[in-house]
Parts: C-alpha cells; sequence; structure tokens
C-alpha cells in the first residue's frame, strides 16, 4: 500500500505489482495506510485530521473517525497497528 499527497492510497498486489485499486476520499494528503489481514481492512490517515477505515474487498470507504489534534490521529492508528498485530497472531 501506498498513501499520496494526492489524497489516495493505493493497494497493489505484492507479486505482480499490479494496481489492485486505490482508495479515494480523503481531502488531503494520506499519510499512512495499515493493513489488517485478519478482518481484510484497511485503515488510513490524513492532513484532513481523519482515519478511514476501508473494505479489502470492495475498496469502499466503511467507517470515518474525525479528530480535531494531530495527536489524537498518532494515538488511535498506534492502537490500531497493535490490534493488527494481536489479531494476525
Amino acid at each position: 500500500m501506498t498513501g499520496s499527497r494526492d489524497k489516495t492510497a493505493k493497494v497493489w498486489d505484492s507479486d505482480t505489482l499490479n494496481l489492485m485499486g486505490t482508495l479515494k476520499g480523503h481531502r488531503k494528503g494520506v499519510w499512512d495506510a495499515k493493513f489488517s489481514s485478519w478482518d481484510q481492512l484497511i485503515a488510513t490517515s490524513s492532513a484532513d485530521t481523519t482515519i478511514k477505515i476501508w473494505s479489502l474487498a470492495t475498496f469502499e470507504c466503511i467507517q470515518v473517525r474525525i479528530f480535531f489534534k494531530i495527536l489524537d490521529i498518532v494515538r488511535y492508528f498506534t492502537k490500531y497497528e497493535q490490534s493488527c498485530a494481536k489479531s494476525e497472531k
């Protein structure tokens, strides 16, 4: 996965390096993207102070979290990353 200043995140096939899908919906650049294979979800964080949760099957946004402080985004994303790591064990 890659995040970009063009306000999108892209999901790539790791074997062929072909583009599988583009996640569109952030109003500012995408800072980070995390994948949970257990839930088949993707989480993206953006400079627009939102975290979006996406379905890997449809590449559609299924949840939006709005934050008013950048530090809150970092805290939430860190917890999400930790829960993904635990669920994949």
